[in-house]
């Protein structure tokens, strides 16, 4: 829900004021009840010989092979009736908003106006995960053993264990949490750390409730609330906006027009904090095992985990960064024709952008357009890009799970920690941009009055382009290129040298370039189906064509993604739209071409997969309108939208992708009010 209030006030006939608010809450609810887990490669605990739910059998096996314990490798089991690991997982998510602004018009000289506005505003999300797996407690709670009597227990419940705070405390002397002490400096900086307490949460060993981790549905309901526990993430982004516009006539010109000109500064800070809460579960990771005080069966690929919830670690971070800009742009009519129906003229536009971070860094823009007829008309730009990184390409960062495939271990599928997010030594990206095109607007008959039809290529060439690589494409490109930069983000087992950890940080790739074509063909025009009512229909046919969309990892050659699942080599929006009145019905069709699966040649088929394509889909879109005003002045309207209306499933692919509509059909109703 969002809602918009404005107003503004005339001085004097030369000086208006002006203020807006928008408030706005968003709240999405994730009740799915499933279990969603996953104990597997490094990642799998161990389940030891002692363990009072191992069947006789394979505990005789395990003492022939003098096997103290084995790895048990299990994911996301979960049936109708057989309660399970994770298996009352509940997600909340809400996001509110708000922003004003105020300012004002100027108009202090003929053909001159200054416009000078403040904007301040926040935006806070705050998304719960109840009853969210805590590894440690399932660790605990999965390595039962029977105690002296014969009852079934937790093995760090035994009496030669149950470990005081004080020893719990001197197990992990010397190891550092995650968790920084200011989240404005990364973690792990020095001077910036701070010790973990203890290896697992004390509150786990005293709760511990032994459940049977074998099989399928074997989980009690006291086990399952014991390892469930509600996570908390909040998140703050402030900012702060200032500028002054300035627009008015140079020169009158020779006669093509008069040359105008824009120019200003603005400046804008901008600010944010996200951390997670109970703020001891980060600080607890990463888990440690320590047998001497009955607590083991640990997989080593938590000894890089970010958090004691299952790959959900969510970073106390912060950043804070300003700029000032300056800025002018000049448009120069060139010549004109005596009839006006050819023209020529120039944009040159220039921009300086000082950061705290990185300093200063120039832009600019030169522009053409020559009407060649009264039909046709030519557009050609080239200008240099720039823009610095984002908060979340810079601070940022997410804990998860990820399946890679290791080119050391003969393409074995291994499950790994995965830290995604930000570089604050990011430096800003820049490009050289060329586009040309055309715009052709027929008028040799009225049967196409209101016809447009534009087609613009386009070539980016950018440098130090901001990018995550994947954390298989770190894997390929150090196994075949040894890049150190990119060796250095992958941290693999002392041990059995297998990977255990990647760092998939945002960071400078060598460059990054993108070429295709823009089609785009538009028709509005009256009409009169019924003479009663005033009636117009539109069409608008928008389809992009790319031809390269690549990057180029430090000292590897570029890896093109076009045609790959996310960035689809053609997709088309098909708007139609008829209006009778205070009616309007819009009918759309969106459509995306067939794609592989994965660039970095994860899936190959015959062998990860039978078909390693993602096929083409279509879905449509509706709407109806009422828009209406009253004796005032004032104007309202209503709509009801549905998207998806034959609710067309995508064609099945690991992971989530907004390329396609994956949630089927729904709708929304929408009320707006003009004062």
């Amino acid at each position: 829900r969002s809602s918009l209030f404005g107003a503004q006030f005339d001085f004097t006939d030369a000086i208006t004021g002006f203020a807006q608010l928008i408030v706005g809450r968003t709240e999405s609810n994730d009740t799915s009840n499933n279990a969603n887990f996953s104990f597997a490669d490094s990642f799998a605990p161990f389940i030891a010989v002692d363990n009072a739910y191992l069947p006789e059998s394979a505990r005789q096996a395990m003492v022939a092979r003098n096997l103290t314990q084995v790895a048990v490798h299990k994911s996301s089991q979960q049936f109708a009736g057989r309660p399970e690991l994770g298996s009352t997982r509940i997600g909340k998510n809400v996001f509110t908003q708000w922003q004003y602004s105020f300012g004002v018009d100027w108009a202090f000289a003929e053909d001159w106006n200054l416009r000078a506005s403040w904007q301040q505003g926040e935006s806070k999300r705050n998304s719960t995960a109840y009853n969210l797996l805590q590894v440690d407690r399932a660790i605990l709670g999965m390595d039962a053993v029977r105690d002296a009597n014969g009852k079934i227990v937790c093995r760090v419940n035994l009496p030669q264990y149950s470990p005081t705070l004080a020893q719990l405390a001197a197990s992990v002397a010397g190891r550092i949490s995650n968790v920084p002490v200011n989240p404005y400096i990364p973690a792990g900086v020095p001077g910036n750390t701070q010790p973990l307490p203890y290896p697992v949460e004390p509150a786990a060993i005293k709760e511990c409730v032994p459940f049977n981790y074998l099989g399928s549905g074997n989980m009690s309901q006291a086990a399952i609330d014991y390892v469930g526990t509600d996570r908390f993430n909040l998140g703050y982004v402030d900012q702060d906006f200032a500028e002054i516009l300035v627009t008015g006539e140079l020169h009158e010109g020779w006669g093509a027009g008069a040359i105008g000109f824009a120019g200003g500064v603005t400046w804008r800070d901008q600010q944010f904090i996200t951390l997670a809460t109970p703020i001891d579960v980060d600080l607890l990771a990463p888990m440690v095992n320590v047998p001497a005080l009955g607590i083991r069966g640990l997989g080593a690929g938590f000894n890089t985990s970010t958090a004691l919830n299952l790959f959900s670690g969510i970073p106390k971070i912060g950043g804070q960064s300003d700029v000032w800009e300056w800025f002018s742009e000049i448009n120069v009519p060139l010549w004109e024709s005596t009839s006006g129906n050819q023209r020529a003229d120039i944009d040159v536009a220039g921009r300086r952008s000082t950061y705290d971070r990185s300093g200063a860094i120039d832009s600019w823009k030169i522009g053409a357009n020559l009407q060649v007829t009264e039909d046709l008309r030519l557009r050609l730009t080239k200008s240099r890009d720039v823009r610095e990184p984002s908060f979340a390409e810079l601070f940022d960062a997410q804990g998860s799970g990820e399946t890679i495939i290791d080119p050391r271990f003969n393409g074995e599928n291994t499950l790994i920690n995965t830290v995604r997010g930000g570089n604050p030594t990011l430096r800003p990206e820049y490009a050289n941009t060329r586009t040309v095109g055309f715009v052709y607007q027929p008028s040799f008959t009225p049967l196409l009055d209101g016809l447009s039809i534009s087609v613009d290529a386009y070539d980016v060439d950018i440098k130090d382009a901001v990018a995550r690589l994947t954390a298989q494409r770190i894997i390929n490109e150090c196994n075949s290129t040894q890049s150190p930069a990119l060796c250095a983000l992958i941290t693999r087992d002392a041990t059995t040298n297998r990977v255990v950890g990647v760092n998939d940080f945002f960071l400078n790739v060598a460059a990054a370039r993108t070429r295709g074509i823009d089609f785009e063909v538009t028709y509005r025009n009256e009409v009169d189906f019924l003479s009663q009512y005033s009636e117009n229909i539109s069409v608008r046919w928008l389809t992009g064509r790319t031809f390269e969309r690549s990057d180029t990892a430090p000292n590897a050659a570029p890896l093109d993604k076009s045609g790959y699942l996310g960035m689809p080599d053609l997709t088309t929006n098909l708007t139609g739209t008829y209006g009778i009145g205070n009616v309007s019905l819009q009918l759309q069709a969106q459509f995306v071409d067939a794609v592989f699966r994965d660039a970095a040649a994860v899936w190959r088929e015959g062998i990860q997969v039978d078909d390693n394509t993602v096929s083409s889909m279509t879905w449509f879109n509706t709407r109806i309108g009422y828009a209406g005003e009253l004796e005032s002045g004032s104007t309202w309207g209503v709509g009801m939208n549905v998207q998806n209306i034959f609710d067309r499933e995508p064609s099945i692919f690991g992971g989530a992708n907004n390329t396609y509509d994956q949630y089927g059909r729904r709708y929304n109703i929408n009320f707006n009010y003009n004062f």
